[in-house]
This record gives C-alpha cells, sequence and structure tokens, in this order.
C-alpha cells in the first residue's frame, strides 16, 4: 500500500508540475500556480434590484451572522474555563482542531471531507454572490480553485463599488454566506442526530485513560461499543443515554454495567465499574459512521464550522469586515483601531485553544 501512493503521489506531482510549465505564462480563465489552481468560470451576474423580501432574506442573515458570532464566543469561553480555569482533566485535549489532511482527518476519510467542504464553501461563495446582485452589485466573475489539495470556490466583486455602497447593503452581502452555511449546518445536525443506526453503526474508542474505569475494565483503543447491558447502543446519543441513566456523571453513586464490543470482528463483553467520588470512566470516543454517515456528517461539521469561524471577528473573515464597518461608521478611525483590536485578540484567543486530535478515525 505505501508503494501505491508513492507511485499516487508522484504521479499526482508530476501532472501539476507539467500544468505549471504548461499555464504559467498564459492568460486566461485557468491559472496553475505550485501550490494553486485557478479556473475562472466567466460568470457575471448582472445587478439586480433588491425586493422587500430580498431584504428581509438579507437582514436574516445579519442576524444569523450575530448569533454565530456570540456562539462562536460562547464556544471559546466554555473551553477557556473547562481548560484553563477549571482544568477538568478530560478538557486537556479539548480545543479548535485545524483541519490537516493525515493528522486530524485520515487519508482514507479525506475524500468525504474534500467533497464537503467543496460543497460547504460553493453554497458560502454563491450566497455572498447572489445577495451582492440583488443589493445592485456587479459580479465580476466567480470559480473553482484547488488550493494544496483542498477545494475552493470564489466570486470577485468590485471592491471599490462594494466600498461605496451603503452600511446596510455591505451588511447584507457580508452576512449572506455565514447564513446559508449556518442554516445547511443546522438541517443537517437534525438529519445526523436521528440517524443512529443507519449513519452509525457504533462507537469507535479513540483513547484511554490511563487507571481509568475503562482502562481497568480491559477496554482498548480501536474497539467498537455497540450495546450496554445487552441494549443496543449505535451512536454517540444513545450510549451517553443509557450510561447517564446508569448514573455514568454522577459521582455521588457507583456504577456498574457491561459494555459489548466488537474487536478485530469478534463480540466481547466487559464489565466496568465507576466507583463512587469519580464522573467518568475515562474514554475519547467517536461515531463509527456508515458510507452514507461518512458523506452527511462531514457536510454537517464543515457546514457549521464555516459558519462560525467566518462569523468571528478575524483580519480574513465576513465577521471581521462587519465589525470593522460598523465601527468605523460608528466611531471612524478610533473605531477600526478598536476592531483591529478585538480582532487580534481573538486571533490570539483562537491559536492559544488549537488542539491536535483527529475529527475522524482513521
Amino acid at each position: 500500500m505505501d508503494a501505491i501512493k508513492a507511485v499516487i503521489l508522484v504521479s499526482v506531482i508530476t501532472l501539476w508540475t507539467l500544468l505549471y510549465l504548461a499555464f504559467k505564462n498564459r492568460r486566461g480563465r485557468l491559472q496553475v500556480y505550485p501550490l494553486a489552481l485557478i479556473l475562472r468560470l466567466g460568470i457575471t451576474l448582472k445587478p439586480g434590484r433588491a425586493g422587500r423580501k430580498t431584504i428581509i432574506l438579507g437582514w436574516l442573515g445579519f442576524a444569523l451572522l450575530i448569533l454565530a458570532m456570540v456562539e462562536f464566543y460562547y464556544e471559546v469561553a466554555n473551553l477557556i474555563y473547562f481548560k484553563y480555569l477549571k482544568q477538568v482533566p478530560e478538557a486537556s485535549s479539548a480545543g479548535l482542531v485545524p483541519f490537516i489532511p493525515g493528522v486530524t482527518v485520515p487519508w482514507s476519510k479525506m475524500p468525504y471531507f474534500l467533497i464537503a467542504l467543496g460543497i460547504a464553501v460553493l453554497v458560502h461563495e454563491l450566497s455572498h454572490a447572489l445577495q451582492a446582485r440583488y443589493e445592485g452589485f456587479k459580479v465580476k466573475n466567480a470559480g473553482l480553485a484547488l488550493i494544496a489539495f483542498i477545494p475552493a470556490a470564489f466570486v470577485e466583486l468590485d471592491e471599490e463599488e462594494l466600498s461605496k455602497a451603503p452600511l446596510s447593503s455591505r451588511l447584507r452581502v457580508y452576512s449572506a454566506g455565514v447564513a446559508s452555511n449556518m442554516i445547511l449546518g443546522l438541517i443537517l445536525l437534525g438529519v445526523v442526530a436521528s440517524g443512529c443506526g443507519v449513519l452509525t453503526h457504533g462507537i469507535r474508542v479513540l483513547s484511554i485513560d490511563e487507571g481509568s474505569p475503562a482502562y481497568l475494565a480491559g477496554l482498548k483503543p480501536g474497539d467498537i461499543i455497540i450495546g450496554v447491558n445487552g441494549e443496543e447502543a449505535l451512536c454517540l446519543r444513545d450510549l451517553i443515554a443509557k450510561l447517564k441513566s446508569l448514573g455514568v456523571g454522577d459521582p455521588s453513586i457507583e456504577s456498574n454495567f457491561e459494555l459489548e464490543i466488537l474487536r478485530e470482528g469478534h463480540l466481547i463483553k466487559l464489565s466496568v465499574t465507576k466507583p463512587k467520588g469519580r464522573q467518568y470512566i475515562g474514554i475519547q470516543i467517536i461515531n463509527e459512521y456508515t458510507t452514507l454517515g461518512l458523506i452527511l456528517y462531514p457536510l454537517q461539521m464543515l457546514n457549521m464550522a464555516l459558519a462560525l469561524i467566518n462569523a468571528a471577528p478575524l483580519f480574513i473573515t465576513d465577521g471581521g469586515r462587519v465589525l470593522t464597518d460598523i465601527l468605523s461608521k460608528l466611531a471612524g478611525e478610533a473605531g477600526k483601531v478598536l476592531s483591529a483590536g478585538i480582532q487580534v485578540a481573538t486571533l490570539l484567543l483562537v491559536l492559544s485553544l488549537i488542539t491536535i486530535t483527529p475529527i475522524l478515525p482513521g
């Protein structure tokens, strides 16, 4: 398998090199760079006219962006509290997980994530384009990109025209992408949450705390939990509910139960005892998805992730542009300085919370 992977990698690099040499001096729709491929589709949208419904939808999008920004800071505050202030042991590995092929996302799951990421980014950029058109802006071009093998999409607006537009129009355009990702993510969340047994066929154990009840019971990383006390549990929702009903999570009582697991295709039953004074059994787990789950779960997760990170006030995000434009309108240059300070502080918080843990097992 390693030889096959090496051949594929060499073939892709060779093909990319040939494309780069063939197109590096050409000016056309296709532009090839060492780590990026950009294809402009020649799609333009003439300015339209914003009707009442379009304006209402635009302001709904703005409200969703503000909601996503609040949710982003809420999640960050929770991580800081449990990780650094309360110092809960189980939160030691919690944090913001970056998308790193082969590290946080195994190569075997990369095709699903790349497809999902391409769809999420396309939805985001298309929403910007449509809202811009209805606000009276011309969409100069649109296209697709491949940056370090990660798919992306983009729209090109007239930035000078946009900067001169009323603040209300700009806010609605900035918010459209976040709103669309958030709506799609919430719809898919309902689908994923209700898909136990269809989208998942067990819960994979990622790691176990040494000396914990799970460790003493003989549970191992890679085991697939499929039941508790003879009752089926094929997803995190069901497993957590069953364990909670047995007293796991309550440090005032002792809890005894039996886990049914699959280990290398063999069914094994393990007796677990959670003693008094302990709240958890000491495992890090994740859903084991079916093929359909591997398509829908990354799509849901990446849409919500794009919504939250783009709503956050950072220098290259929609939330950053919203914050800067609003504060500039209210306080001029002082508002721009304040916005820059907030964005620097937010960036430092994000960097402090980055952790490298698997999004999906291999």
